[in-house]
């Protein structure tokens, strides 16, 4: 190569590393444009809550009137699990002792996520009538927040549910449970 096309090459890599030099400079206290989640935009979002004072996990809604519901009472530390398989059915119900470990560790995962802030993610296209639902409630001593599995949501979103509904039914341990009954079904 002749010393001109060096020169030229040279001085193209030198403009290059002189602008980009400059633009670090300049740009240096600037953040990276980046596009916020869903999951993200959720965990900002305000809401209004005080004291956490209950959870309630539903499961029902289909034709044969099945239920299956779990509520943990954050005083008592007590999570009682209530199933029927029908209309017509009684409701089992089993109670059990929580940690207050495992207190923690549920609202941890309440504030980490902000999940009171999700209960007016949008609503579904589809609407399945008799079909089952699900749904998490999140009741304070000021306000009741209730997340429905099936409202939009991006999938790490759902993931994340999902994830939280788990965790919240391994709470239910045979080990721990302190009384079992059968209740009338109220119609």
């Amino acid at each position: 190569m002749d010393k001109k096309v060096l020169t030229i090459i040279g001085c193209i890599v030198f403009i290059v590393l002189i602008g980009f030099i400059t633009y670090k400079l300049v740009n240096k206290d600037s953040k990276p444009n980046v596009v916020k989640t869903e999951l993200d935009k959720l965990k900002e979002k305000k809401v209004d809550k005080n004291k956490l004072v209950s959870i309630h996990y539903s499961n029902s809604g289909n034709m044969r009137g099945n239920i299956y519901y779990i509520d943990l009472d954050i005083d008592s530390m007590i999570i009682s699990e209530q199933k029927s398989d029908s209309h017509n059915e009684d409701i089992n119900v089993k109670e059990y002792k929580v940690t207050e470990e495992d207190i923690n560790k549920i609202k941890e995962e309440i504030d980490k996520y902000n999940f009171p802030a999700w209960y007016d993610l949008p609503m579904s296209d589809m609407i399945i009538y008799d079909a089952p639902s699900q749904s998490i409630s999140f009741n304070y001593d000021n306000k009741k927040y209730t997340v429905y599995f099936d409202r939009k949501m991006e999938n790490d979103t759902k993931k994340v549910l999902i994830n939280f509904r788990d965790y919240y039914k391994s709470l239910i341990k045979e080990e721990n449970k302190v009384n079992e009954y059968t209740k009338k079904r109220e119609v």
